[in-house]
């Protein structure tokens, strides 16, 4: 595990583990190859991106509730933590193509650097994620659905990109 995150297990993190729930956690991953975990991390990933793109972001003059903000936040909280431990695992590999698709993921999140700090979330060094822990309080829900919901490009490219790495497990899995 890098010292570059903290993991914040929740229901959320949970159940982007589903198959694999000890993974979600930093005692569960202590004794798991790095390519078993980059292959869950991948998956948790990959179902990061479809819950916050199937969430209901609510309408352009609503007003969301303190329980809609929290159960977007711990959805937002676990796919950071799952894309941070995502890098870890993979780049613990070693496998040239995982380690490249995760160049790219990275290199997709500098792009976005400066977007994703408007809406709360840092990159730290090595590619890491970081979200404020007030950064659903200062947005409305609609603006994070143009950044996560389901038309989002950054969310479309790295969704691509998790496929790739998808692919790559089942194939040589």
């Amino acid at each position: 595990m890098s010292s570059n995150y903290i993991i914040a297990y929740n229901q959320s993190l949970r159940n982007l583990y589903a198959e694999n729930r000890a993974y979600g956690t930093k005692t569960g991953r202590e004794s798991v190859s790095a390519l078993t975990l980059a292959k869950a991390d991948s998956s948790a990933i990959g179902r990061g991106i479809l819950t916050l793109g199937k969430f209901n972001y609510g309408s352009d003059g609503d007003v969301a509730t303190d329980s809609e903000k929290k159960s977007f936040s711990e959805k937002l909280r676990a796919f950071v933590d799952s894309y941070n431990m995502g890098l870890d695992s993979s780049l613990g590999t070693k496998d040239r193509s995982v380690i490249k698709v995760t160049k790219e993921m990275k290199k997709l999140v500098e792009n976005y650097k400066d977007d994703l700090a408007s809406y709360g979330i840092s990159v730290k060094s090595g590619g890491y994620l970081s979200l404020s822990s007030s950064a659903v309080d200062n947005l409305s829900m609609k603006t994070f659905e143009k950044k996560f919901g389901k038309d989002s490009d950054f969310m479309k490219d790295l969704s691509k990109l998790e496929k790739k790495l998808s692919r790559h497990f089942d194939a040589y899995a």
